[in-house]
């Protein structure tokens, strides 16, 4: 998933939660990717796909961008963690910090709702599998067996209960 696909994401995660979310242009944006409004709140969320932690330059840009946007709630959502540092600044300075974990929740929290298609849910599930551990799980496609399966893993994996083969490279 691309960082463009990723805003997207998170913005149809809040919309599942109840907000009226929507995508900022990708230019210029002032630090704000995603605006989510709902009720008398409004958030600026920047959202962060990374391969490391967020510094606190994302929370830097999230913060700035909450008044360009007019919000009253800035927050960061990313894929991975924070720094020590980031996590200092948004304590200072009111700023949600939505991490790995945290996203994880979101997203389970969405599918419990039963909101959304089969193919949403299971983007949703597979999301949240991979971004809570360096493991998938999955389910057996013959028997609904739970297989848990190392991030990255590749070539043929057998279901225990069925005996069932299917490659790991398509999870």
């Amino acid at each position: 998933m691309e960082g463009a696909e990723f805003e997207e994401y998170i913005a149809a995660l809040f919309r599942k939660l109840g907000y009226q979310a929507s995508v900022t242009q990708q230019s210029r944006d002032f630090g704000v990717d995603v605006v989510a409004k709902r009720g008398g709140e409004r958030i600026a969320i920047q959202v962060k796909r990374y391969s490391k932690a967020v510094s606190l330059g994302g929370v830097q840009q999230a913060v700035a961008g909450m008044h360009k946007y007019k919000c009253n709630k800035a927050m960061v959502v990313t894929n991975n963690y924070f720094t020590p540092g980031a996590e200092k600044l948004a304590s200072h300075s009111s700023c949600e910090l939505i991490d790995r974990d945290g996203l994880a929740k979101l997203i389970r929290q969405t599918q419990k709702a039963g909101s959304g298609n089969s193919s949403e849910r299971l983007q949703d599930q597979k999301s949240a599998q991979a971004t809570s551990s360096n493991s998938v799980v999955i389910a057996c496609e013959r028997c609904g067996q739970k297989l848990r399966l190392a991030a990255g893993r590749r070539g043929k994996v057998e279901c225990p209960s069925c005996k069932a083969l299917f490659f790991a490279s398509t999870y």
